[in-house]
């Protein structure tokens, strides 16, 4: 916060809208370079191997967040994380919706990526367990 107060105070003279202070700022904090390597780990995000859907949903979006200014349409985001996630993954989506995930409307994908990830139940913890308590029966 300090740095980007002083940065302001030093170029306010040079900026007289927002359109050029966000431009600015984000030219400033942004590099070229930082921004195309946010770029690619957007656009060409896969799930981990041992990663749940929720974990998968919930790093793509520290990506997002990572590149404030990614100016990406909703409905990109949401194919590209889908197009990134195993078959498994697809298959079990699929299923969740009772037909294809990508039949839904942004909001609604959206809405349920988020319901997921806050669902205690979908922890690996959790998976683990009932795989362990099936093994003794």
């Amino acid at each position: 916060m300090g740095k980007a107060k002083q940065w302001f105070y030093a170029n306010k003279d040079d900026i007289d809208t927002w359109a050029k202070c966000s431009k600015t700022f984000l030219a400033k904090i942004f590099p070229i370079g930082k921004t195309n390597a946010l770029r690619e780990k957007i656009s060409n995000f896969q799930q981990h191997k041992d990663e749940i859907i929720p974990e998968a949903w919930e790093r793509f979006q520290e990506y997002i967040l990572e590149w404030p200014h990614h100016v990406m349409e909703d409905w990109l985001l949401m194919q590209g994380f889908y197009h990134g996630l195993t078959k498994k993954s697809h298959e079990q989506l699929d299923a969740t919706v009772g037909g294809a995930y990508m039949s839904l409307t942004i909001n609604n994908a959206k809405a349920l990526m988020e319901k997921m990830a806050s669902n205690q139940g979908w922890s690996k913890d959790n998976i683990q367990h009932c795989k362990k308590s099936e093994e003794v029966k």
